[in-house]
């Protein structure tokens, strides 16, 4: 009987495995420190001189290591690239930060194999405006987020191909949804790139995963999470049977106002002003999203 548990849990972790891939650029899985080119399928476009992207042990979200990406003024538009296997709602995310403003314009696309873009945030080299891919004006809307140099934010894009749709993320608050092409075929390319006038950026905790499989484990699971009260004054109460990791609130631009890593389940908001805001709590693997009001 436990041989066959065993058997079954092995099954299990295998098929969601195939379903869902981490890139962290660690050692243990293939990366090496030193320039990105030619390691595990990632390759340069355009006019990208070597050892424009490292793999570095400087700064990280997750684990050691990450990709930075240089910039060298060369005024050269290129980009680095991977293959990888999309699904029919592909959940797509990473962990990104610019080294500045007044410099580079930077954007993260994913593309169909056909080269054709399906999603992209871009970030204005002037102000960090940031802005997401249009599929029926083929152009960029821009959003209310202005991007703050050397500070990490969470991106995250759900194309689900049965719609023709792709949402758009930053730190888990939800920017809104654009239509893509009814011809473009699944996620086959990620790519990040920049229009190099002399600011870069670093890459971490690239993540992706069949969105149908994340669904319908991670509803269930927020259905038991509550927190109160709401609208809260001084205090925000985390109701669930599980321990409480990070907690992070951010404003509707998507800015983090605060970071609690006490692991208790009341934190204080008093310190906030009026308004609304997103709550995000990691519980085991998953982070847990709570919209509330502060009055």
């Amino acid at each position: 009987m436990i041989k066959k548990l065993l058997s079954l849990i092995a099954t299990i972790s295998f098929c969601l495995l195939a379903f869902s891939q981490t890139i962290s650029f660690e050692t243990s899985e293939g990366y090496t420190l030193g320039d990105i080119n030619n390691q595990q399928g990632w390759n340069y476009l355009g006019n990208l001189a070597p050892n424009t992207g490292m793999v570095s042990n400087t700064a990280a979200t997750t684990g050691s290591n990450a990709l930075q990406v240089s910039g060298n003024n060369t005024t050269d538009d290129g980009s680095i690239r991977k293959t990888i296997t999309g699904f029919n709602m592909t959940e797509y995310s990473f962990d990104y930060k610019i080294e500045g403003i007044d410099g580079s314009d930077y954007f993260m696309a994913v593309r169909d194999n056909s080269n054709s873009i399906i999603g992209a945030f871009v970030i204005d080299f002037e102000e960090g405006n940031l802005a997401v891919y249009n599929g029926i004006t083929e152009d960029t809307d821009e959003t209310a987020i202005n991007i703050s140099p050397d500070t990490w934010y969470n991106f995250k894009m759900v194309i689900n191909k049965t719609t023709n749709t792709v949402q758009y993320f930053v730190n888990n608050t939800l920017l809104g949804s654009k239509s893509i092409s009814s011809t473009a075929t699944n996620v086959s390319i990620i790519d990040f790139g920049y229009a190099d006038f002399g600011t870069g950026f670093t890459v971490d905790n690239i993540k992706i995963a069949d969105s149908n499989l994340l669904a319908t484990s991670d509803t269930q699971y927020d259905a038991d999470i509550y927190i109160y009260p709401n609208p809260a004054s001084d205090y925000i109460n985390i109701k669930t049977q599980d321990k409480i990791g990070p907690v992070e609130i951010y404003d509707v631009s998507g800015k983090l106002v605060l970071k609690d890593l006490s692991g208790k389940n009341q934190v204080a908001v008093t310190s906030l002003q009026t308004g609304t805001y997103f709550l995000t709590v990691k519980i085991k693997d998953r982070l847990i999203n709570k919209k509330f009001i502060k009055r």
